[in-house]
């Protein structure tokens, strides 16, 4: 029951992620003939750092609050992926608390995903971004971020969820 009801909500994260981050860039973006790298006012380094902040945060407890809230209200316990499958494996490797999961994301973020752009930014487009280039470069880059991290929020919510069940059974 709440594997499907995780892929919904990952899924979900993944949509809205597009579209919010999809409208702020062409809002604030799209009509831009270069976005400078750094320097003032809006910049390719300060959007991209709020936005991996923000991302990394928002999808992380939103994604473990609404799953538990759907297996608190379904009385569900178990495991997440099917033991033997990539996800499984891929899962198992995760923290289980939800303040390790922010943070081995917010170290994963910036270092796999932020810093890194900023070096495709700097070097191979000589240090700015054309304003609908980067829209796109931003929403793709969110979105694929936001799939990862809402993937092992899952997770957490489903181990918090079932270590609760246990206390309790036990008590």
């Amino acid at each position: 029951m709440y594997l499907a009801y995780c892929k919904k909500e990952i899924k979900i994260n993944v949509i809205l992620n597009l579209l919010i981050n999809g409208a702020i860039g062409w809002f604030m973006f799209a009509s831009m003939d270069a976005i400078p790298l750094t320097g003032e006012g809006d910049t390719v380094a300060f959007d991209l750092g709020l936005g991996t902040f923000f991302v990394t945060f928002f999808v992380c407890f939103f994604t473990m609050f609404n799953i538990q809230q759907a297996l608190k209200k379904n009385s569900q316990t178990g495991h997440l992926w099917e033991e033997g499958t990539i996800s499984y494996k891929l899962a198992s490797m995760l923290p289980a608390t939800k303040a390790k999961l922010v943070t081995l994301w917010l170290v994963v973020a910036f270092t796999l995903f932020y810093a890194p752009s900023l070096l495709v930014v700097e070097h191979f487009m000589d240090g700015a971004m054309g304003g609908v280039v980067y829209t796109v470069y931003k929403t793709l880059y969110c979105t694929v971020l936001a799939y990862l991290i809402a993937f092992s929020a899952s997770r957490v919510a489903v181990a918090d969820h079932t270590a609760m069940n246990t206390v309790t059974a036990t008590a």
